[in-house]
């Protein structure tokens, strides 16, 4: 059934009988069955073993996952985390950030940002073509207010592709800025003068007006 949350900090009296004992703030005393598979999952996690953690999490609502999520990243398991089917895409992308999957962070940037589809008209990063097809101009103002809403995660991309030579990532991200960046006043000026910069390091000689 569901249990009441307990009120302030909490003191861990002792396990008996596969039962948690805490005591609230007003000294009042809580039992949480060991059996519960969020208990169960972060014991798992906190003793170390993450795989069965998130095996265990197959049982828990899958609102619970982002929670558990942090938890095991806490914990030092990003890479674990990252097997719970219910985790959030803002979260997925930080988890993969943090196991170095930049695959895997960059497509849950484009999902995040609806720019799934911007830049693969062309190869290059001169975009003023893209910005000029009225059939997807909707679709484009989507992906570039997306894109806008997660600059500096794209730009936190770009720099962890770069420094792990994993250029073709850098490149992708660097063409949906880039498709921003050419639209006047959608970044900010660090913003425009960082995606510059970067452009740049990639050989990309740019034609944006930075203010």
């Amino acid at each position: 059934g569901a249990q009441t949350r307990p009120v302030g900090p909490l003191v861990v009296v002792g396990v008996r009988d596969g039962v948690l004992w805490l005591i609230d703030r007003y000294m009042c005393a809580h039992a949480i069955s060991l059996g519960h598979p969020g208990i169960r999952c972060r014991c798992l996690a906190a003793y170390g073993d993450a795989v069965s953690a998130v095996k265990w999490a197959s049982r828990l609502g899958r609102e619970h996952h982002d929670d558990l999520a942090q938890f095991m990243l806490g914990m030092g398991y990003a890479t674990e985390a990252l097997h719970l089917p219910g985790i959030s895409k803002r979260l997925e992308f930080d988890l993969a950030m943090q196991s170095s999957d930049l695959k895997r962070a960059l497509q849950c940037l484009l999902t995040m940002s609806n720019s799934r589809d911007l830049g693969q008209e062309t190869l290059g990063l001169d975009l003023n073509d893209i910005m000029s097809l009225n059939a997807k101009k909707e679709n484009v103002v989507d992906a570039v207010e997306g894109i806008v809403k997660f600059a500096k995660e794209f730009l936190d991309l770009i720099d962890a592709a770069d420094a792990t030579a994993q250029a073709d990532i850098a490149r992708e991200a660097l063409k949906r800025l880039a498709a921003a960046g050419s639209l006047k006043g959608a970044l900010r000026g660090h913003e425009l003068r960082g995606l510059a910069l970067r452009l740049a390091n990639h050989g990309e000689l740019t034609r944006l007006s930075v203010c």
